[in-house]
């Protein structure tokens, strides 16, 4: 039995093979060791695309060296003697307060007035003193409009006191005591015809009486928007005459009433006869009026007491005299 052939025997390998498969061997391998890097470039027919500003760089910019820092030297604090004098949150105001107001300069004339018609008898000196005729009271209107002058009511000059409103240029208040039918028939044409303001004090017993207001009379002029009333007592009685009790009950008990009858509120009053003690400005605040007008010489400026505002009694001036008597009182 013949053996069988071995494999190599079936497939002969040549020499000359050997030699080239161990030449190409070597051949690969001196490549890879020995020759440079292959290095792609872009085709010259390609342009480089336009930079449009917001690409990504592609290498990080380079961040200057920055000189070390200097060490800060430690704080040194001093002890505190009385630790209770340390600000707490609590201590803090609750809103930064607002910047005080400058206080508005009040230069204000405030003008009294009782009758304004013509004296049949010479010899009633009350009324003389106390009366400008329709003729002379309209040419005192005339003459402080002419001058520039701006009439305001009482419920201003308090406003400006107090620095919630300034006055006009010029101003100069009109008031009238007592409630004489004279506001209602002579002056009242007049205040609609100039539009002019004033304040008129009334007396609730005086109301309905002869030579005085109705009270029909009182409510239309209240109601009119030309003119604000003031109380006057409840009976025109001499203040400083009364006991505490009497004087507190003719300043309460008018405001009261006048309010009533009138359906208008009463914040500021007049003493009769200019005459008051030392405690009625208090009784008249702790009343609720505002305000409180005097007889004293003179004009109501910044500093003027509310409660004791002073009037002046020009009696029959006009034109000049009358200015002139006014700017004497800068």
């Amino acid at each position: 039995m013949k053996q069988p052939k071995p494999a190599h025997s079936r497939f002969p390998i040549s020499p000359l093979w050997l030699f080239a498969l161990a030449f190409s061997t070597c051949l690969l391998i001196g490549v890879a060791f020995f020759a440079p890097p292959l290095r792609l470039s872009q085709p010259h027919s390609i342009s480089r695309p336009v930079s449009l500003g917001n690409e990504i760089p592609t290498s990080a910019p380079r961040i200057a060296a920055q000189p070390s820092p200097t060490p800060l030297s430690p704080i040194v604090l001093a002890p505190v003697s009385d630790p209770s004098s340390i600000p707490t949150p609590s201590d803090a105001p609750d809103s930064v307060p607002e910047p005080s107001k400058e206080p508005i300069p009040i230069h204000v004339p405030i003008l009294l007035y009782h009758y304004v018609r013509e004296v049949v008898h010479s010899r009633d000196i009350a009324r003389y003193e106390m009366n400008a005729t329709p003729a002379i009271f309209e040419d005192q209107l005339k003459t402080l409009i002419g001058d520039g002058y701006h009439f305001v009511t009482m419920a201003q000059v308090e406003a400006a006191l107090k620095g919630l409103a300034p006055l006009p240029e010029k101003p100069i208040a009109l008031t009238f005591d007592d409630g004489i039918v004279d506001v209602y028939t002579t002056v009242f044409p007049l205040l609609k015809r100039y539009q002019i303001p004033i304040t008129a004090y009334l007396v609730p017993a005086l109301l309905n009486h002869k030579q005085y207001l109705t009270t029909a009379m009182a409510k239309e002029l209240a109601h009119s928007g030309w003119v604000e009333i003031g109380s006057h007592t409840s009976h025109h009685l001499k203040l400083n005459t009364l006991s505490d009790a009497k004087a507190t009950a003719e300043i309460v008990d008018s405001k009261a009433t006048l309010e009533t009858l009138l359906d208008v509120g009463v914040s500021t009053f007049a003493y009769p006869f200019g005459l008051y003690s030392v405690n009625h400005p208090k009784i008249v605040q702790d009343a609720g009026y505002s305000n409180a007008v005097t007889m004293i010489w003179t004009v109501t400026r910044d500093s003027t007491d509310p409660y004791l505002l002073p009037r002046l009694n020009i009696g029959e001036k006009t034109g000049q005299k009358l200015l002139g008597f006014l700017k004497g009182f800068k």
